[in-house]
């Protein structure tokens, strides 16, 4: 997941099956923080304008925009 920085806005399933957009923040040494813009259905855990931190140790799936 090399060619990813921040600034870039990427389609992001991080280990459920509701889809969201969002925006990445910061890429660090123990994982990635991204703000929730777009997409998340009632039932998600994650919300529109949540900070979502995922640690590079999660199973995570994303789709640069």
């Amino acid at each position: 997941m090399t060619n990813f920085k921040v600034g870039d806005k990427v389609q992001l399933y991080p280990g459920d099956t509701h889809k969201k957009v969002a925006k990445i923040l910061h890429i660090g040494d123990h994982g990635w923080e991204f703000e929730i813009i777009t997409g998340t259905s009632p039932e998600a855990h994650l919300k529109v304008g949540q900070i979502y931190f995922e640690s590079y140790s999660k199973a995570l799936s994303m789709t640069k925009l």
